[in-house]
């Protein structure tokens, strides 16, 4: 039943529009894949005109409008006729296309071929790319182009691949190690832990040269870390030297994962001749070192596993420098650590170095600590060195952030002389109601009136009395005044 005029002029734009739409798609559903001009000639071997012959078991055309729509049971016999797909899904003229490709199985030397004449070229594909193809297969997990990883695997490594074709794995087609991707590092430590002499010495000969490469890369690290678990005492000193030689060799220390292949490499070292060839390859880049977040873990491995002895020159570039290793957030903990490590002459010079440095080491935010480390040892002379290059300093130290953390020390590391003239220095001081009041000196004060003692308790706790109008109301200032009371108040009890 058609609708009137009237009722067609009522229906909305859009319908009409869409109308229109699904005109154009229904006209353009029969489009040929390829256009006419382009049709190969009718003498192809894959045409089949009403007009020729053909044998059975050719491929017919079912329509001479368009020798390409292929019947669906004819060109994919695999296809059932009676197939439970929708005939929607099924696209001759891909069919079609396909069919006009000669597929042949792969051979050692694989190329795409055409069956026509229409001079197609029939390129080949070359031998270092087939290989390359091989090696991304492999390290991808999967196997093609006759490339069998599991088999490379198991067998042996030079007898499956030779060692031509290793040397291409080794360097990935693309100036790239397998050992940096992950599939290509477990592929070559599966073969390492076979523990074949002759595996070994060819992964050792490749690697060797591009150590460093191999030790500043994420994932090419933990490879090389436990490559030098494997390597005997004479690949780990040509390792030695081609790493110590780099021209880049601070920039492998200082960084995050060559600082920890360095470490396991340091920890392979046990003759002298290589402990020799570290230090003196570190010599000239121990400062910059030990001030780096991540190199300084390299000179304190150093410190920690060589001798005092073999370390002397380090100890003594560190105490040379102490100001600036000291100042330094990493270098401070590096100090302290040779501190701990120096014996005999290096630490006598070391300290003695630090001593002459005290003041300004003490007022650094991270200097301080090492001022502290060597008060706590309480090494008599080394302690009165540090006393005196402190001394008429004690009320600005105490009124520093910093450095009010050394006078602390002072008073509780050093004898009875020594705090006697410490706080003598601070009570006899114009300024000393300028620590009272300080945020950091009151610490002090109060630390005071606990090491002192007869006479010299009764004077300071005098001058204290004296301000009393000065601080009863201050912030700080109370709280030495809550200490002097609670102090009175004990030495009466007693």
């Amino acid at each position: 039943m058609e609708r009137s005029a009237e009722e067609k002029e009522k229906e909305p734009e859009w319908i009409n529009v869409h109308s229109d739409l699904l005109a154009k798609e229904d006209a353009s559903a029969d489009l040929e894949w390829i256009s006419g001009e382009n049709l190969p000639p009718e003498s192809h071997q894959f045409f089949a005109p009403a007009s020729l012959s053909a044998p059975e078991d050719h491929l017919p055309s079912l329509s001479e409008n368009n020798p390409f729509h292929l019947s669906q049971p004819e060109i994919n016999p695999c296809y059932p006729a009676n197939s439970s797909f929708s005939n929607s899904l099924y696209d001759t003229n891909l069919e079609a296309y396909f069919s006009r490709l000669c597929l042949e199985p792969y051979d050692q030397n694989p190329s795409f071929r055409s069956s026509n004449n229409l001079d197609f070229s029939s390129p080949q594909i070359r031998p270092a790319d087939l290989m390359g193809m091989r090696v991304q297969s492999a390290e991808r997990g999967q196997t093609g182009l006759n490339f069998d990883h599991q088999n490379v695997i198991q067998e042996n490594l030079l007898e499956d691949i030779g060692l031509d074709n290793f040397n291409y794995l080794i360097h990935g087609g693309q100036n790239r190690y397998p050992a940096l991707n992950r599939d290509g590092s477990k592929f070559l430590w599966e073969k390492i832990m076979e523990k074949k002499p002759e595996d070994v010495e060819m992964v050792f000969s490749e690697v060797r040269d591009r150590a460093c490469e191999l030790m500043v890369d994420r994932i090419g690290n933990d490879f090389i870390r436990k490559f030098f678990q494997v390597c005997d005492q004479q690949q780990i000193t040509q390792m030695l030297l081609v790493v110590l030689s780099d021209t880049n060799l601070m920039a492998v220390c200082c960084d995050s994962y060559g600082t920890r292949a360095t470490q396991k490499l340091l920890e392979r070292i046990t003759t002298k001749e290589q402990i020799c060839l570290v230090v003196a390859a570190l010599l000239p880049i121990v400062v910059n070192l030990t001030k780096n977040l991540y190199g300084c873990h390299v000179i304190r491995d150093c410190v920690l596993s060589f001798s005092s002895e073999d370390n002397r020159l380090i100890f003594h570039v560190v105490a040379v420098n102490c100001v600036g290793i000291g100042v330094d957030k990493h270098g401070c903990r590096v100090l302290q650590k040779c501190l701990d490590y120096a014996q005999g002459e290096s630490k006598e010079f070391l300290m003695a170095e630090i001593a002459a440095n005290a003041l300004v080491l003490s007022e650094s935010q991270y200097g301080n600590y090492v001022v502290q480390c060597m008060l706590e040892m309480r090494i008599p002379h080394v302690t009165a060195a540090v006393l005196e290059r402190l001394a008429g300093n004690y009320v600005s130290l105490s009124m520093n952030k910093y450095g009010s953390n050394v006078v602390e020390t002072c008073l509780k590391s050093s004898g009875e002389d020594e705090v006697e003239q410490i706080i003598s220095e601070m009570v006899t001081d114009p300024n000393f109601l300028g620590v009272l009041q300080d945020p950091y000196g009151n610490y002090v004060a109060q630390s005071a009136l606990e090491k002192a003692k007869g006479r010299l308790r009764h004077t300071m706790v005098n001058r204290i009395q004296m301000h009393y109008p000065y601080l009863q109301n201050h912030p700080y200032g109370k709280r030495v005044l809550t200490t002097t009371k609670s102090r009175a108040t004990n030495h009466h009890r007693r």
